[in-house]
């Protein structure tokens, strides 16, 4: 019963995990939490049982277990403090609530804290306060995945080594005190429910305010995006308005080619024909097979924003002088991704793409490809572009602050896997041989 008890109380504390850092529950999550859990516990036991420090070993068995398990799951090394906020929040908030439901609620209703004299009383209480703590971040919808993509700020960091400390001090402090309290008869217990109050005001606030500040971020880039998709529309409407002159202007020359060569048919004057052949007519078609036109390709995508991006992005490249090819040849549009997200990967690597390009200077430059593959069921975007190295090492590309750029960049390329470990349905394939730098990005639909 206790084991059926344990694991499902490490089930509810993976499910509040789970909702902070914004990922799936899996049965392969689980099984490997529940495993590593066990292992854990016996490795403690093991270690410290006759020894003096099995009490404090007994206090870190969790936040050390949470640790670990986010360094499986999360790719966190090198950002300790969001490492040790992921690990011991869901711990802290877990703690507080059934602390404060122990010492205002179960203290205060005998039959409760009769209840609570048992071993059994003391998981299922537990239990309960779990479902209350998944329940709370459920209606208050607290996030915070998005820490894990965002570049932390001095500001940010020391947020998060105080709330860390404060859990840390928090988790450990009770049950201390408790143990004190039974060794010495020091009475500590009066101060517990004062402890117990304040830290959960505190927490409550913290959690608040820390909640707020991601939102009030989350919207201002919304809002950013929004002002990009509008003046990429904007220079959409410009582009088309420019074709449009041209056609019209087009077939105004077209309309006085034509009545003299009408003049010249009537005469039946062949060198008033090969005059305004060789003058006008001959160089004409090739405005017509001109890059710029491969924008009419872009009738084929159904979203305007990714409509309005990709011309803004390749019309950019052509006024670095970059050859751009695009490709698509059937109506396509953005499926089982948001489509913030889409547009934030697609012009990252139409960014990267042009930088490189430009400086490689060579005839490939860049060749964007967009499709849906009936046959595996999934939409495909190629970016494709010519580089200044035969091949590109690929193994830190994607770390954050790494880049063949220079010191400082990295970040576009790191936001992008950021971006894509909340889409286990979508792939992103990298490949650099002959002066061709290629990005696949795949998403099942």
């Amino acid at each position: 019963m206790e084991v059926l008890l344990n694991s499902l109380g490490i089930f509810l504390l993976l499910c509040i995990y789970a909702k902070v850092v914004g990922e799936r529950v899996t049965l392969k999550r689980i099984v490997i939490a529940i495993s590593l859990f066990y292992i854990l516990t016996v490795l403690f036991i093991s270690l410290l049982e006759s020894s003096e420090f099995y009490f404090i070993g007994s206090l870190l068995l969790y936040p050390t277990y949470f640790i670990l398990y986010a360094l499986s799951m999360d790719n966190l090394r090198s950002k300790i403090s969001l490492l040790l906020f992921y690990s011991l929040f869901p711990l802290g908030f877990w703690d507080v609530i059934k602390n404060f439901l122990v010492y205002f609620v179960i203290f205060k209703i005998p039959l409760l804290h009769g209840l609570y004299e048992t071993n059994l009383g003391i998981m299922i209480f537990s239990l309960f306060a779990k479902i209350v703590v998944l329940c709370l971040i459920s209606i208050f919808r607290y996030d915070f995945s998005h820490l894990k993509v965002k570049t932390l700020d001095k500001k940010t960091k020391i947020t998060l080594i105080t709330a860390n400390g404060l859990m840390l001090a928090y988790f450990i402090l009770p049950p201390y005190m408790s143990y004190i309290d039974k060794v010495s008869w020091n009475r500590m217990s009066n101060y517990q429910e004062l402890l117990t109050a304040i830290y959960f005001l505190l927490f409550i606030c913290f959690v608040n305010l820390l909640d707020r500040n991601l939102r009030q971020e989350l919207q201002e880039q919304v809002v950013l995006q929004k002002e990009i998709q509008l003046q990429n529309i904007n220079n959409y409407s410009q582009q088309v308005e420019g074709l449009y002159q041209e056609v019209r202007s087009f077939r105004h020359d077209y309309a006085n080619i034509l009545a003299s060569l009408k003049i010249g048919i009537d005469q039946k004057d062949i060198n008033v024909i090969s005059e305004v052949y060789d003058t006008v007519l001959k160089d004409s078609g090739k405005s017509l097979k001109g890059r710029r036109f491969d924008v009419v390709q872009l009738k084929n995508i159904n979203d305007l924003s990714l409509k309005s991006l990709l011309l803004s992005k390749l019309s950019e490249a052509q006024s670095l002088v970059v050859p751009v090819s695009l490709e698509i040849t059937e109506p396509v549009s953005i499926k089982n991704m948001e489509q913030i997200d889409f547009l934030t990967i697609t012009s990252i690597l139409l960014d990267n793409a042009i930088e490189a390009a430009a400086e490689a200077a060579a005839e490939a430059g860049i060749i964007v490809c967009l499709f849906e593959d009936a046959k595996w069921n999934k939409l495909v975007l190629i970016v494709k572009n010519s580089t200044v190295e035969r091949e590109i090492e690929l193994e830190d590309i994607f770390k954050r602050d790494v880049s063949s750029k220079g010191e400082g960049r990295g970040i576009g390329l790191a936001n992008v896997r950021g971006i894509l470990k909340s889409y286990p349905n979508a792939c992103l394939k990298t490949t650099s041989k002959n002066y061709i730098f290629t990005q696949i990005l795949e998403i099942e639909i």
